[in-house]
């Protein structure tokens, strides 16, 4: 009953006041700021007095018009974090998005985090998804004293225990060729790729040092950890429908690119959510198609997510 009561009267008192699976408030948090109502002046309050930090996954300034990348697809898929950003323009939150060399190796981008955590005059909400979670860890790792800085840190399908898929492109000689190629055109090397391996975040994970890093981190700051999942359906139900399924015999439940359990680190506040995929957190996906063989065969559904409540409902958990 007690339960019942706080999830009636969120998002002012909120289910994320204890460690744990936060799914629930997310959620209610989420449907919540999905309707078209004024946002609560109390919602701005707690996230004006900070600055927010966009870090985005592999190969994202593919979708990025002001970067230098040889290959671009925000075309099809507009660009990543335009949804958010639009979001923080329109009410005239503080950010700032970073545009790294994504194929690079945390280690390379950890530095650059580094720079720009630095430089804010203001503490941040770090915001980051897919490989930028390693990104930043790395930064921490580097700079434990950057955690000072930090109100929250919101992590989106970062594989911390690694990506059953970028270890199939490195397992097989062909596959680490053409991902070498792609890495080293795009400006980054190998190691960006390298850095998502099973065995090689699985060792990193396990190591006495990182261990207490993330307890010191946990103790420092607030975070939560975002991670989804998409079942496989008759047909062709996901843009990463391949590399889902492959994931799935691997490691089960996954995104297309992060198994479940991979995306959480041990002790922080975590998040489900179900039929969300890799990209749809970041990018739109309104103009590709799902292909159903269910009668009737047809091309009629889209896979569309709702970017900003998801932002939303994470940024007003993270900043209480």
């Amino acid at each position: 009953m007690n339960k019942l009561i706080l999830l009636i009267l969120c998002p002012f008192f909120s289910l994320s006041l204890s460690a744990g699976d936060i799914t629930k408030a997310y959620l209610f948090n989420k449907q919540y700021y999905n309707k078209k109502i004024p946002h609560t002046d109390r919602f701005f309050k707690q996230l004006r007095p900070y600055k927010i930090l966009l870090i985005p996954g592999v190969l994202s300034e593919s979708f990025f018009k002001e970067s230098n990348q040889k290959i671009k697809i925000n075309f099809l898929l507009g660009e990543i974090f335009q949804d958010h950003e639009q979001f923080l323009q329109k009410y005239k939150l503080d950010y700032q998005k970073l545009i790294l060399e994504s194929e690079q190796s945390p280690a390379f981008n950890g530095k650059e985090i580094e720079k720009a955590i630095l430089s804010s005059p203001k503490k941040l909400i770090i915001f980051s998804h897919s490989k930028g979670g390693l990104d930043a860890l790395m930064a921490f790792k580097n700079n434990p004293s950057l955690l000072k800085k930090i109100k929250g840190w919101v992590t989106v399908q970062t594989p911390f225990y690694g990506s059953a898929v970028a270890e199939f492109f490195d397992k097989f000689k062909l596959g680490r060729k053409t991902a070498k190629w792609l890495f080293e055109m795009l400006g980054g090397e190998i190691d960006g790729l390298k850095s998502l391996n099973l065995s090689v975040r699985e060792s990193f994970m396990k190591k006495k040092t990182n261990q207490i890093l993330i307890k010191k981190i946990l103790n420092s700051t607030r975070v939560i950890n975002f991670g989804s999942f998409r079942p496989n359906t008759i047909g062709w139900d996901s843009p990463l429908e391949l590399f889902r399924n492959y994931a799935s015999f691997k490691k089960g439940k996954n995104d297309g690119v992060v198994h479940l359990k991979s995306a959480f680190l041990p002790g922080a506040d975590f998040i489900i959510e179900k039929n969300v995929d890799h990209l749809l957190t970041v990018v739109n996906c309104n103009r590709i198609k799902t292909i159903s063989f269910k009668k009737p065969i047809g091309l009629k559904n889209k896979w569309v997510y709702d970017r900003v409540s998801h932002f939303k409902s994470l940024l007003y958990l993270i900043s209480r």
